[in-house]
């Protein structure tokens, strides 16, 4: 559906291309008449008037022949669009979140941006808004390296903002990937057992350069830490082991396989022919390390050292984190839903559902229980009680693991064989760790009604109330 304050915004980028010559205004003067009858329909706009409007501004974005003013009018259109994305799923309608978090990982603030939107161009309004919301005078931004482009970069010094961001180290100049590879400046930090596990360095004055000429003075950090090495190789075995397969079949190469493309030398037809050797020792010899782009605040008088830049980088790993959870844990995507304010509110329960998780993890902590994110998710989605009847007896049974118990729907309960088979089968699960840490009780594994209310720090009435929960 079309967005609602987007009419404005369309008159003033064809406007502006108007001035430009980039389209005559005989050609968009049915488009701007079109607008005005919306306008004057307002708030009454029909399906059929606001179906045909958006057919319509679809067959404007191709007459204007500037990609970015047709870009712009895509995403003063519409929230829900296709446009390219890191899983190449051009058939899906994306949309773009910019997601605010502390060094912590807790969500501070979010917003939606239309999905066709580049990341390089969300963060400059996602910023503005942060500082005016929350009245920022001095921080510093950490980001990862989609969104370290120089104007990015240059944008946040002005704002008198300092930045430590990620920076892709297959994409650094020769002279830099060869001081990353020289040992020589690193301060090393081994195991009891002598075993290399983290070191780092700095290097002043190195130039961010951009494709369109902008260049940023700033430190860069270089890190290597064995952890990051093994899941680096694994990595790359798994890619490899895929081009050898592309290369045995001649396998055309498609544009969504870029994880492995580059390790194949291909044919004038896009075939996998041979495994191409520099690039996989190239990419080898990377294994294990990453970079980091540091600048403090301009007006700031505190500047961090270089080993608290470089293990800054878990805090950087809690945003890809926090993308992934709520991508694969918390069904961020796909979006059924079409309508600005319904997406929004998806993303803002996605947004609500990582918040509740940090703060589980933090409880935790304070416990001195160390729990994976995973850990959690699964414990959580493993929680259930099932009722059991012995005789006039209901009782409940802690289960971590759904349909690990066979209902019978007539009786409402399970009967003892099946409660005897489960407690053979009966796993350990860290629900009770959690439940500890919520200030609950743990459950045992056979909970009257009774129990079961204190233990969840609820009130059920009767039998037929608890199990209705389960069977409504």
């Amino acid at each position: 559906r079309v967005r609602p304050h987007s009419l404005a915004a369309i008159i003033d980028i064809l406007h502006e291309a108007i001035q430009a010559k980039k389209i005559s205004f005989d050609a968009a003067r049915p488009y701007l008449e079109e607008i005005s009858d919306i306008l004057k329909e307002c708030p009454d706009i029909d399906e059929a008037m606001e179906d045909r409007f958006c057919a319509d501004m679809q067959k404007l974005i191709q007459l204007l022949p500037e990609k970015d003013y047709a870009q712009r009018l895509k995403e003063a259109l519409f929230l829900r669009t296709r446009g390219k994305c890191k899983s190449h799923r051009f058939d899906l309608p994306l949309v773009s979140i910019a997601l605010v978090i502390d060094e912590y990982g807790f969500p501070i603030d979010f917003q939606v941006f239309p999905g066709c939107s580049s990341e390089f161009r969300t963060m400059e309004p996602a910023i503005k808004s942060m500082r005016e919301k929350y009245h920022i005078k001095e921080t510093i931004v950490s980001a990862d390296r989609s969104l370290n482009s120089a104007n990015n970069l240059q944008m946040l010094l002005k704002s008198n903002l300092g930045f430590l961001v990620a920076q892709k180290v297959t994409d650094l100049e020769k002279r830099y990937q060869e001081q990353l590879l020289n040992p020589e400046g690193y301060s090393e930090f081994y195991s009891d057992s002598g075993e290399l596990v983290w070191k780092y360095k700095a290097i002043d004055n190195y130039k961010r350069k951009d494709k369109n000429g902008s260049t940023l003075e700033c430190t860069i950090i270089f890190t290597y830490s064995k952890a990051r090495y093994d899941r680096d190789i694994a990595i790359l075995e798994r890619d490899l082991e895929r081009a050898q397969r592309a290369v045995s079949t001649h396998a055309e190469i498609a544009k969504n396989q870029r994880a492995w493309n580059s390790l194949v030398v291909s044919s004038g037809k896009k075939t996998a022919q041979r495994l191409n050797s520099a690039t996989i020792e190239k990419r080898r010899s990377l294994c294990g390390y990453a970079a980091i782009l540091y600048h403090a605040s301009p007006d700031s008088q505190k500047q961090l050292t270089s080993k608290e830049v470089a293990t800054s980088y878990r805090k950087l790993e809690k945003i890809e984190e926090s993308f992934r959870l709520m991508k694969s844990n918390f069904d961020l995507r796909p979006v059924y839903v079409s309508m600005e304010e319904r997406i929004k509110g998806h993303c803002t329960l996605c947004v609500l559902a990582l918040l509740i998780q940090r703060m589980l993890e933090t409880r935790l902590e304070r416990q001195n229980i160390h729990l994976t994110t995973d850990e959690i998710q699964t414990a959580l989605k493993g929680a259930y009680v099932f009722p059991v009847r012995n005789g006039s007896e209901i009782s409940y049974i802690h289960t971590p693991k759904e349909g690990q118990l066979k209902i019978d729907a007539h009786d409402k309960a399970v009967g003892y064989a099946d409660l005897k088979k489960f407690i053979q089968d009966r796993k350990d699960s860290h629900i009770g760790s959690i439940m500890k840490a919520c200030d609950l009780t743990p459950l045992s594994c056979a909970s009257s009604r009774t129990t079961l209310c204190h233990n969840l720090g609820r009130r059920y009435a009767t039998d037929e109330e608890v199990i209705g929960l389960y069977y409504r």
